[in-house]
């Protein structure tokens, strides 16, 4: 998938846990396409050269998490991940 990616908001706890959450939008085939994925500290650089240079394997650089069609995912994966990553981390 080529496209681009923005830390989402549970990055910041992450990093303390030694894990990035990432958000990537992209296309894939010509459609719309959008993935969650968290990244280890020790692979994030090697990450974010992939999706640079569009080189990237989500199971090789980290975990895929959560995956989907159109611009943006849907209300229902974002509290999920919001439930299982920030609020159990500040609880």
């Amino acid at each position: 998938m080529s496209g681009s990616v923005s830390k989402s908001f549970a990055s910041k706890i992450l990093d303390k846990r030694g894990h990035y959450i990432y958000l990537v939008k992209g296309m894939e085939n010509g459609k719309d396409a959008w993935l969650y994925v968290r990244v280890d500290r020790h692979n994030k650089e090697m990450f974010e050269y992939g999706l640079k240079k569009d080189i990237f394997d989500v199971n090789t650089h980290g975990k895929l998490l959560y995956s989907g069609w159109g611009e943006n995912p849907p209300q229902d994966v974002v509290m999920a991940l919001r439930h299982k990553y920030v609020d159990q981390a500040t609880a």
